[in-house]
């Protein structure tokens, strides 16, 4: 079943040039499958705005699709570049045996901040959104999702990471469903 989807979303990444793909991103964990797709829609005077969308799966038959916007902040001359935005989430959890199904969407707003020292050969990543009960929708109460990671590149065009993810909601009913909490490993092509 995790490989019909993963197969839906590659035709769909594939098909989709509404804007010229800057990357396409793939993160694997034992238990989840995670592909999205961004691009820089368009510069501005503060830095370059990103659109990224995504889609996760895992062995409980959890689905979450996310599209997002961020402004980030791009200068050669600083290691340090934040992005900051809004995260649009749709998703079926819960559909392991010991939870609770539910259907949640949410519009959640975060950072992400990347530490690029000259001479490194890659980055270290962390990012952080989350989602509060007024801007929270259908089962969901609040949501967030989090993560770190270590990024080391090949070449100019490709490069692998390793890290840590945490995506869970809180329901209205008082539950609360921890969608994924792992070690990823991942790999990101840029074009």
């Amino acid at each position: 079943m995790i490989f019909h989807k993963i197969f839906a979303v590659m035709c769909l990444l594939a098909a989709s040039q509404f804007v010229h793909a800057d990357s396409i991103n793939i993160q694997l964990s034992n238990e989840s499958a995670r592909f999205m797709y961004a691009a820089e829609v368009f510069g501005g005077q503060f830095g370059p705005t990103d659109l990224e969308v995504g889609a996760y799966f895992n062995e409980d038959d959890d689905t979450v699709a996310h599209v997002s916007l961020v402004l980030r902040s791009d200068s050669i001359d600083n290691p340090l570049i934040a992005a900051i935005g809004g995260r649009v989430y749709y998703g079926d959890v819960g559909n392991a045996p010991t939870q609770t199904q539910a259907d949640v969407a949410a519009l959640a707003f975060g950072v992400a901040l990347q530490f690029r020292p000259e001479g490194l050969g890659g980055s270290i990543r962390g990012y952080y959104f989350i989602s509060p009960s007024v801007t929270s929708f259908m089962d969901a109460d609040t949501f967030t999702e989090f993560g770190v990671s270590l990024d080391f590149d090949i070449t100019d065009q490709v490069g692998i990471y390793v890290g840590y993810r945490n995506m869970s909601t809180d329901l209205d009913n008082g539950t609360e469903i921890e969608i994924d909490d792992s070690v990823m490993y991942g790999v990101l092509f840029r074009f």
